[in-house]
């Protein structure tokens, strides 16, 4: 699972926005006061630009999640060249002296774009493209100080940038593994060990939420209680290995008959099955155990000690869920039905 990346860019960008915002302000108290309004004016354009976007992005936060206003490649090439016009007017300063603390501000803007854009490349590359040719431009600055200035900061950023990028994919790939443990612990907590059926926690979860869904559909649900007959026998004449294997081919049977993904198979106890049917009257549930009962006969699994027939045998209870039933009633009925079954002589399928 790849993380979604429009969290990382809204916040990223509107983290770099309050930089943009907080920094020229800063500059204009502590260097720029005493100047004429002329002199402030690229400052107090880039801060509100840089509010104005921020504020947009959150109107279109509160629309839709994480949602921006603009691309974030426009939203990055706006604030390159407002921060363009601010470097500007610092390198044009001082009547026309180059001002060399420039670097300084320019190397705090590639760091804090690199942490804001990082997972945007283009965006990064439209916002720092502009103060970076600017700063390229013929200046009072010895030229080579301005270009070893450049790659040093330009390299710095974006090493800060790819190893950004590496802790992400370190989180992503611990994101996915954890997501596959979590999946895989969920379905050992909800899985018959033995058949590979569902289990007793699993198929009551299951019927709690069909009779939910049942009581606002309106829709039919039935429930097939099966239960292997003499499985103690069975056990005792071949081995509980043998019995295993056994009830391993009853769970192959009930998926061969049970096609829906809507159904639920579990394994209740040592040789109960039960199959939940959501959408299934007590008509279609007698078909598919009338099925269930065929296919058995077909897998022609020996049980000499059965006592009713020669071979493994079910005895079956069918209940239908009505309005007012709730789910322990309906495994109650159904559970009466399998009984009756039991009292027919087995191998029987009973309906209450």
């Amino acid at each position: 699972m790849e993380l979604d990346p429009r969290p990382v860019q809204y916040k990223g960008l509107q983290w770099l926005l309050i930089f943009a915002t907080l920094t020229p302000l800063a500059s204009v108290f502590l260097y720029e006061w005493s100047q004429p309004l002329e002199r402030q004016a690229p400052y107090l354009l880039n801060a509100t630009l840089a509010v104005l976007l921020w504020g947009l992005n959150r109107r279109a936060h509160r629309r839709k999640r994480f949602q921006l206003a603009m691309p974030i490649e426009v939203q990055g090439l706006l604030l390159g060249l407002a921060v363009s016009t601010v470097v500007v007017a610092r390198l044009t300063g001082n009547d026309g002296g180059p001002i060399l603390p420039v670097f300084s501000a320019y190397v705090m803007f590639v760091f804090a774009s690199v942490l804001g854009l990082h997972s945007a490349d283009r965006a990064l590359l439209m916002c720092l493209a502009p103060p970076t040719l600017v700063l390229l431009w013929p200046s009072g600055v010895l030229w080579w100080q301005e270009l070893a200035v450049l790659v040093i900061t330009l390299y710095l950023g974006f090493a800060a940038r790819r190893q950004i990028n590496l802790w992400m994919r370190m989180s992503q790939a611990q994101l996915r593994q954890n997501k596959r443990l979590l999946e895989k612990f969920r379905t050992l907590s909800n899985q018959d060990p033995l058949t590979g059926l569902g289990n007793r926690r699993c198929f009551e979860q299951r019927l709690a939420q069909s009779v939910s869904e049942a009581k606002r559909s309106k829709n039919a649900l039935s429930l097939i209680l099966l239960d292997v007959d003499y499985f103690k026998r069975y056990n005792d004449h071949f081995g509980h290995q043998a019995g295993d294997e056994c009830l391993r081919t009853v769970a192959q049977i009930l998926r061969l008959s049970s096609r829906r993904q809507s159904d639920t198979l579990a394994r209740i106890g040592g040789e109960e099955f039960v199959l939940l049917l959501p959408n299934t009257d007590k008509r279609g549930a007698q078909r598919l155990a009338e099925e269930i009962q065929s296919r058995l006969l077909q897998a022609d699994l020996d049980h000499p000690q059965s006592g009713i027939s020669k071979r493994v045998t079910l005895s079956q209870g069918i209940a239908q869920w009505h309005p007012g039933l709730s789910g322990d009633a309906l495994m109650h009925q159904a559970d009466k039905a399998m009984y009756e079954s039991k009292l027919a002589g087995r191998n029987t399928i009973s309906a209450a």
